[in-house]
């Protein structure tokens, strides 16, 4: 029996959810950093109502 199927679904999807988020945050860092390095202004716009 493979070990996947001895864990619960659950768990295995929280995991999974756990491991994306830790991998997805540098990446998201290091392209933020390199588009401040090139010049791009990432300032969120704001739609007001006058």
């Amino acid at each position: 029996m493979k070990i996947r199927q001895l864990i619960p679904a659950k768990l295995t999807d929280l995991l999974d959810k756990v491991r994306r988020r830790i991998a997805y945050v540098p990446a998201v860092s290091d392209t933020v950093s390199a588009m401040k390095d090139l010049g791009i202004d990432l300032k969120e716009e704001k739609k007001g109502n006058k």
